[in-house]
């Protein structure tokens, strides 16, 4: 392999290749009920999750940790709080409105483009795209996709698997693949046990997730103050 075509790999390993599959439009009459699927499978109402999360990144890493979640989609503010197996916090923070509240991080969790990721992953995950869908349609292997514009000119896309489970994804301006969210069969409504959730390319990374719990929380204050630590 000569040196160019060595740095050309390395660039396409490290933001990734993939491209939005092709679809096929519905008829008029069928967006709405077909976005309303889409929309389905993020939360429609305040939720404190827990999870337990194997995760793998580059350099051999591997490890487990608990994660808490606090998510109100009226309001769009998120809390989490990363444990380490033992229980020690490893990470508190919470994004409402303008602000984040960072109450604890330590290293090697405190960097800071760590802690914008990790609530933007959450939002990511579990909040519905403030705008409607630009595009919609089926894709070849029967699944419907809903496709959504996002910051910087990318797109979050929505996608139902015919058997059941559900995608998402997230593809930058150039419409590379930056996230992808994968989650097991689950009926009309309800909260996936399993999810995983992976960033491509040499310095990407997977989490597993299995749910632990989930309890209705309090919405979040109308004056957009943050709600406080998770209990």
């Amino acid at each position: 392999m000569t040196r160019v075509a060595g740095v050309l790999w390395l660039l396409l390993a490290l933001f990734g290749c993939a491209t939005p599959p092709a679809i096929v439009p519905p008829e008029a009459g069928e967006r709405v009920a077909l976005e309303a699927r889409c929309r389905g499978i993020f939360l429609s109402r305040p939720w404190q999750l827990s999870h337990s999360i194997h995760y793998t990144a580059p350099g051999d890493r591997a490890g487990a940790m608990i994660g808490v979640v606090r998510i109100d989609p009226e309001s769009g503010s998120v809390a989490c709080n990363l444990l380490s197996p033992e229980g020690l916090l490893l990470v508190g923070a919470e994004a409402c409105g303008e602000k984040v509240l960072v109450r604890r991080a330590i290293t090697p969790f405190d960097d800071p483009d760590f802690l914008r990721g990790l609530l933007d992953d959450i939002r990511l995950v579990f909040l519905a795209p403030a705008s409607p869908a630009g595009e919609m349609g089926f894709s070849t292997d029967g699944m419907l996709r809903c496709r959504y514009p996002s910051a910087g000119g990318g797109r979050v896309e929505a996608a139902l698997h015919p058997a059941g489970g559900w995608e998402i994804l997230r593809y930058d301006g150039l419409k590379r693949l930056a996230r992808q969210v994968q989650a097991s069969p689950t009926p009309p409504g309800s909260i996936p046990v399993r999810m995983s959730l992976a960033a491509p390319g040499v310095l990407g990374y997977r989490m597993e997730f299995t749910l632990l719990g989930a309890v209705p929380a309090p919405p979040a204050p109308d004056t957009g103050d943050c709600q406080g630590p998770l209990r």
